[in-house]
């Protein structure tokens, strides 16, 4: 009986240890969609909190079965680039409207661009960069759309050594799509270069 157990004691002067994380980099996972900016201003304000820097990564994806060296043609002079290449050099021009984000609170920021899977890209940055914290957001989808697209957060989360913070985007009423299932904002202008080059 409960009467029976002598009484748990506190040690006088013993103060409660609380555990306070320390972050020293802050890895934010970007796409382009509208919903992004809404997750680049968590990553900033994460960072500033904790005196730490930040990463803006964003990962390229390329048609299925196109090589990374794949020669297109897309720009108006015809000169030929690899696949890879054009995609990462419109990617870097995107990330950098992120920047202000981070230097309005004062926070260092790096940009990096990956081609790839993008989970496997992302847990890869983890360890290339030495980040503490993952930031990243996560539409929300549910049945068909979930279970054909996957959730690039959850594989993240179960293969991330460090915490992974996701932000739930809601859809929002000027996004050209119906819904977050159909979202395609984040669809660049040089991906839509890119598959017309290679599928003809």
């Amino acid at each position: 009986m409960d009467g029976d157990r002598p009484p748990v004691r506190q040690r006088a002067g013993s103060p409660r240890r609380t555990v306070v994380p320390r972050y020293k980099k802050v890895l934010a996972a970007l796409d382009f969609s509208e919903c992004a900016s809404d997750v680049a201003a968590h990553a900033a304000d994460v960072a500033a909190a904790f005196g730490a820097s930040a990463v803006v990564l964003h990962v390229d994806q390329l048609p299925a079965g196109i090589d990374p060296d794949t020669p297109i043609r897309p720009g108006p002079t015809g000169e030929e680039v690899d696949a890879a290449a054009y995609l990462r050099d419109g990617s870097r021009k995107q990330l950098s409207r992120f920047a202000p984000f981070f230097e309005a609170k004062g926070v260092a920021v790096e940009q990096h661009v990956k081609t790839g899977k993008v989970a496997d890209a992302i847990l890869e940055a983890i360890d290339d960069v030495g980040a503490d914290l993952v930031v990243m957001g996560t539409h929300g989808r549910r049945g068909l759309s979930r279970l054909m697209l996957g959730s690039v957060a959850e594989a993240v989360m179960r293969g991330a050594k460090c915490p992974v913070l996701t932000v739930r985007t809601l859809h929002k009423p000027s996004c050209e799509a119906a819904n977050c299932n159909w979202c395609a904002t984040d669809v660049t202008d040089e991906m839509r270069n890119v598959e017309a080059e290679t599928t003809g």
